[in-house]
């Protein structure tokens, strides 16, 4: 009887085993199975949203027609602007005018000589920056170096001026206190500062215009007083609206 009972007891035992073991396999592919799926769904989503994404945007092509847009707008200007901007580009102070406005068509380094008050090297760099945030086909700055200079600004009197630049015409910078000859390669600008001591805003004015002018705005008029090149006493040292135009439309079409 105690054999029977032994014998009853082991096989119960055994089947109880073997049942734990298949009820931890059936629940472990349950869990592999979900999890395969899940990753499956979030694949299949990223991948999906990827390409359509791709399709619908389509990057090339939305560049190629943004370029194709902008090469559609263009600069219309009034015939008051164009009539300035004639005018101011064309013609010259000293000499007979052009044909053709004169541009720069290399990057500008400017070079300062003589002295360098430090209202006036501000308001250089000043206006330096504003004609860079205007003109997009050149670019220009102040260089330490004379040697890599293109342009070469004198602060002074007009003695010193004329001994560090003997081939300007005496007669010319006589009468001026602020002057500027451009050649095909390079340019010099003179400002002045013993015959305008004390005067620092006209100071400011005639440094930008001077400066302004030697980039191909060689003329002078008396048709708006706000404009820096006025024919005329000006203090102004800002760029009017119309100044801005005439600048863009020379360099940047």
């Amino acid at each position: 009887m105690k054999n029977l009972i032994k014998f009853v007891l082991g096989i119960s035992t055994i089947l109880f085993f073997v049942f734990c073991l298949s009820s931890k396999a059936i629940q472990t592919k349950v869990i592999e199975t979900l999890q395969q799926s899940e990753l499956s769904n979030e694949e299949f989503d990223v991948e999906e949203f990827f390409e359509g994404t791709t399709e619908e945007v389509g990057t090339s092509d939305y560049v190629e027609n943004t370029e194709v847009e902008i090469e559609k707008v263009q600069k219309t200007h009034s015939p008051e602007v164009v009539n300035y901007f004639n005018e101011i580009t064309l013609g010259s102070e000293f000499g007979s005018g052009r044909k053709t406005p004169y541009k720069w068509t290399t990057n500008v380094k400017i070079f300062v000589e003589g002295k360098k008050p430090y209202y006036l090297m501000d308001e250089l760099d000043r206006v330096v920056y504003e004609l860079n945030s205007i003109i997009n086909t050149i670019n220009i700055e102040v260089v330490s170096d004379r040697s890599e200079a293109n342009l070469f600004l004198f602060l002074g009197s007009s003695s010193s001026f004329l001994s560090a630049h003997p081939d300007v015409d005496k007669s010319v910078v006589s009468n001026c206190l602020g002057f500027f000859r451009t050649f095909s390669d390079k340019g010099i600008t003179f400002v002045d500062l013993n015959r305008t001591v004390g005067e620092t805003e006209f100071q400011k004015h005639i440094l930008r215009e001077e400066l302004t002018q030697s980039l191909g705005l060689f003329n002078d008029s008396e048709k708006y007083e706000n404009s820096i090149f006025y024919d005329g006493y000006s203090t102004v040292t800002e760029y009017s609206e119309i100044d801005k135009e005439l600048i863009d439309m020379l360099y940047n079409e």
